[in-house]
């Protein structure tokens, strides 16, 4: 019997024989995509992602530093410094303090641990306001410009001046910690959302240079595949 042709084998080659002559016929083409392919990923990388690591950078130091909280050890301090001082007065000097002055010194005491409460959270919203939104800015302005009216009309001459001193500041504390949630309930996001993005830039310029460059070895391959395919 006559064996068979096996075109299923003979087809193949064939096949690629017609591929590689493509290629080789359009090989500056396939040049210059490979070229722009490569380039993609050098420029997804240094104009998207490099500011997206930036921004990540960023925002990770603005929750570490929400997460430092310090006030309360000053806070405790000045306890310790207002029982001090009665117990320098009362035991040491023998001094006598009658209810205002008692009144006026707790109050005092209580004046400074808001301050120092507020001051924490201050700081904390000037790092919130590098990294987030313009409209977070626009809420950490107002708010400053309210610390600003309290602090031109503070009096802490007598008593009732010092306790609205202190109901003043206290109100003021209680709106930073408000904005302050906001802040870094908006930092989250921000993290979420930029790490997404960092992802998918990371991932185009790994599939644009490896696509780049095996696009580029099929057409150098190509060249001298050609010539020993034609003969």
């Amino acid at each position: 019997m006559t064996p068979q042709p096996n075109h299923g084998n003979s087809a193949e080659p064939r096949s690629w024989k017609r591929f590689f002559r493509r290629l080789k016929k359009h090989k500056a083409g396939v040049a210059v995509v490979s070229a722009l392919t490569v380039l993609t990923s050098f420029v997804v990388k240094e104009t998207l992602d490099e500011p997206a690591k930036d921004r990540l950078s960023a925002i990770e130091g603005a929750i570490r530093d929400n997460n430092e909280e310090q006030a309360g050890l000053y806070t405790q301090l000045t306890d310790i410094n207002s029982n001090l001082l009665v117990l320098r007065d009362k035991v040491m000097e023998g001094k006598q303090m009658d209810d205002v002055q008692s009144r006026r010194m707790s109050l005092a005491t209580e004046n400074t641990k808001v301050l120092e409460l507020l001051g924490q959270n201050m700081a904390h919203l000037v790092v919130l306001r590098e990294v987030l939104s313009s409209s977070f800015n626009e809420k950490k302005a107002a708010f400053d410009e309210k610390y600003r009216m309290v602090q031109s009309v503070e009096k802490t001459g007598s008593v009732e001046a010092l306790a609205k001193s202190v109901r003043d500041w206290q109100a003021l504390y209680d709106e930073s910690r408000i904005l302050r949630g906001e802040g870094v309930k908006e930092l989250v996001e921000l993290q979420e959302r930029t790490e997404a993005r960092h992802r998918w830039y990371t991932w185009i310029t790994y599939i644009s240079f490896g696509l780049g460059w095996f696009v580029g070895l099929v057409s150098s391959l190509a060249g001298g595949k050609g010539v020993s395919l034609g003969k």
